[in-house]
């Protein structure tokens, strides 16, 4: 555990100095731009009054005088207008203005012009570069909290393949032989019921809608003993070690580095310990316990030989699900069981078109497109400001 907080608050003091020097370049970019914003405000206030003045003097020299002469403006008063001087009409001077109100004469030559383009324009690519760069560090403390070192980059589709064998391997499971056990708890009925209000009609109508059910059922087991048990999967002991410690720094934290957080601790675990062959079997014994009293034969011995078939199959469901945890606590995937993320809510709720699939419709129960039951969860993946579907849940209606 030492070796742990060490990597983790090097790993931390690396993330830290990063974002100082993101905030030094914001600062800076904010700065430039605030430079840049004043300086152009300023040119272009001098070239309207500028303008304004040239104008006002080239109206003044058209106006005839009363003797029918047309007025004679003073060379000097025009600092050089005029076809034979040194001002806009010659061409070798920019402007030549008198501000209104003042007797001050402003002028801005040639070369002071192209002084002030150049200048704006330095600013303008010091601006970009600056922004450019923001953007560039952006982008990697982005990645390393979304794939820290060490740890490789995993696709989109690699974590889809391993889902759908995970799936695979459950719809395997879902096709033997399953019937509705002669007793049922009420502790265990409140957790059916966490699936499905009418779990007891997928169990009597057939062996499609049996199937259904159980899939559901041990879909909820993973998603309960072990995708949402952060850290469960390297053991117990860590486990519980990490949510404690998650507890503290809740709240007390922006949102994104909790998160963060969360995901660098994981990668640290996933890279120091092994999967905790005691926590996978308490996570299988769950499932058995709930599973194994649905599972029947046509004899006594029928029935062990059905139940020893459900056994092994959910050792290989387990352990595809462990790896799948891990890379669920150490990246931005995620898989969901309810209607949207941070909701409760399992069914009863208007089909999510875009997170959810329907398998099948249940007309007597629910007319309407409602969720009545969700078969499989949906997978996700976790953008910067929303998620991006992967795999669609499956649902019944």
């Amino acid at each position: 555990m030492e070796s742990l907080r060490k990597q983790l608050h090097e790993t931390q003091g690396a993330l830290d100095e990063k974002a100082s020097v993101l905030r030094k370049l914001k600062a800076d970019q904010t700065e430039a731009q605030t430079k840049w914003q004043s300086e152009r405000q300023c040119y272009e206030t001098k070239v309207r009054r500028l303008e304004e003045e040239a104008n006002r003097l080239r109206r003044l020299k058209a106006v005839p005088s009363p003797d029918g002469r047309r007025n004679s403006i003073p060379m000097t008063l025009l600092g050089g207008f005029g076809n034979g001087g040194t001002g806009v009409g010659g061409g070798d001077s920019t402007t030549a203005a008198l501000a209104k109100g003042d007797a001050e004469t402003v002028v801005l030559t040639k070369a002071q012009t192209r002084e002030a383009e150049l200048k704006y324009q330095r600013v303008k690519d010091e601006l970009a570069e600056k922004t450019k760069l923001c953007d560039d560090l952006q982008r990697q403390l982005h990645a390393q909290g979304s794939s820290p070192r060490g740890l490789p980059e995993l696709t989109d589709d690699q974590v889809m393949a391993g889902w759908k064998k995970l799936r695979g391997q459950i719809r395997d499971l879902s096709a033997k032989k399953f019937s509705m056990p002669q007793r049922v708890s009420d502790t265990e009925e409140e957790g059916y019921c966490q699936i499905s209000r009418n779990w007891r009609g997928y169990i009597f109508r057939g062996a499609d809608t049996t199937a259904y059910f159980v899939q559901a059922l041990v879909w909820r087991c993973l998603q309960t003993f072990l995708f949402e048990k952060y850290c469960r999967v390297w053991g117990r002991e860590y486990g519980c070690a990490a949510q404690k410690l998650g507890g503290f720094f809740m709240g007390k934290v922006p949102d994104a580095q909790f998160q963060a957080w969360r995901v660098r601790t994981a990668a640290l675990f996933d890279k120091a310990c092994e999967y905790d062959p005691a926590a996978l079997a308490e996570v299988e014994a769950r499932t058995c316990g709930t599973l194994l009293q649905f599972a029947t034969g046509n004899s006594a011995a029928d029935t062990e030989a059905q139940k020893e078939a459900v056994r092994k199959a959910l050792r290989e469901i387990v352990d595809t699900a462990a790896e799948l945890s891990a890379i669920f606590h150490y990246t931005q995937f995620v898989p969901l069981m309810t209607d949207k993320p941070r909701s409760s809510l399992t069914h009863g709720f208007p089909l999510q078109e875009r997170t959810m699939e329907v398998r099948g419709r249940q007309q007597t129960i629910n007319p309407n497109m409602v969720v009545d039951m969700i078969v499989s969860p949906c997978l996700l993946k976790k953008d910067v400001a929303d998620f991006q579907m992967l795999v669609k849940a499956e649902v019944i209606c």
